[in-house]
């Protein structure tokens, strides 16, 4: 990952955003740090987007202050911004030339021919087009235009390089890899770069850090890894594919993996059991074999009522029906804070 230095790039404090229905980005401060890669990842209407185009100068926060490199632009227009933009569809001129689209903003900023010809050859050489600056968009796949997009982002060498879903549009083995040219193109020039997605494989992939939005406030923020493995609320968790929560007894409400749970028949020996595991019993609802494995779907007593877990299972399969044994190990089990209340 990127090395980032403290100083913000971008630093906003106690910004809002209010389309009249309510709002939609909430009182929010957040620093984004020079050189890092950072994602802000979430469901659709949390606010990620309407942050991005306010940090871009396409909408102006309903309060608080947006500093861009220690300025207040709160109400500095787009073309007063050193800002590259990526967005979900293209935006590419189609009479202009993949050189010509690229060189479109240096020529706007006046910038000499010798000049804007060196850069317009470097960013497509970066991002591996530099053979195709005469064709036309039309001549392109879907991933080469996006390729091209980026390319006029970077040229400008931007304060910060802002990121809208930039691979939403594309199938998904192209998405992995062009995932993995974002990634090695932010390393390489070591721009500052905030990535809109709600996709949160995209996001781990790619992040020095993650900002996870809920109801236009920050749910949870930190490293992909500190961020995936200790969620801490259950919006949190189960964003991040955490399918089972449940209270349990002494411990409150807990989250863990399904490929962390182990179901057994209840025959199964118990030698053969985590001993530091929470251990549950309850009935084999199905099976779906996986190839290497199989997932199972349990419903265990618990509280009073039943829960449904989802887990892997472990030596002889049970059949639905069957009496098992749920094992939670325990330093899978990650302990849950209570939801911030969504107040739309």
């Amino acid at each position: 990952m990127t090395t980032t230095t403290v100083d913000p790039v971008v630093a906003l404090s106690g910004v809002t955003r209010d389309f009249g229905s309510g709002p939609v980005v909430r009182d929010l401060d957040l620093d984004v740090r020079r050189g890092e890669f950072l994602a802000l990842l979430g469901p659709s209407g949390c606010g990620k987007t309407t942050l991005l185009r306010m940090i871009a100068g396409y909408l102006e926060p309903t309060a608080g202050e947006l500093r861009i490199n220690g300025v207040d632009a709160s109400r500095t227009p787009v073309r007063r911004r050193n800002i590259g933009m990526v967005f979900q569809s293209y935006a590419l001129f189609p009479h202009m030339t993949v050189a010509g689209n690229v060189g479109f903003g240096l020529t706007m900023r006046k910038v000499g021919r010798g000049e804007r010809e060196r850069r317009v050859r470097e960013a497509l050489e970066l991002v591996g087009l530099g053979h195709l600056a005469d064709r036309r968009p039309a001549q392109l796949s879907g991933g080469q235009q996006q390729r091209v997009a980026l390319a006029r982002a970077v040229v400008l060498r931007p304060d910060v390089l802002l990121l809208d879903e930039p691979l939403s549009n594309l199938d998904a083995q192209l998405r992995v890899q062009l995932r993995d040219e974002l990634a090695r193109v932010q390393r390489e020039t070591g721009l500052t770069t905030v990535l809109v997605t709600h996709d949160q494989e995209e996001a781990l992939a790619v992040a020095d850090r993650i900002v996870l939005l809920h109801g236009g406030r920050i749910a949870q923020e930190g490293t992909p890894r500190e961020v995936f493995e200790r969620p801490r609320t259950r919006f949190v968790a189960e964003f991040l594919g955490y399918r089972n929560v449940l209270e349990l007894p002494g411990r409150g409400e807990v989250a863990i993996r399904p490929e962390h749970v182990r179901v057994h028949a209840a025959t199964c020996p118990e030698s053969a059991s985590d001993t530091s595991a929470e251990v549950l019993t309850g009935t084999m609802r199905s099976a779906t074999y996986r190839g290497t494995f199989s997932t199972a779907t349990a419903l265990v007593a618990l509280g009073g009522g039943q829960v449904e877990l989802h887990g892997v299972t472990a030596g002889p399969e049970p059949a639905p029906g069957d009496p098992v044994r749920v094992e939670l190990p325990a330093a899978a089990i990650v302990p849950l804070h209570p939801d911030q209340e969504d107040p739309r």
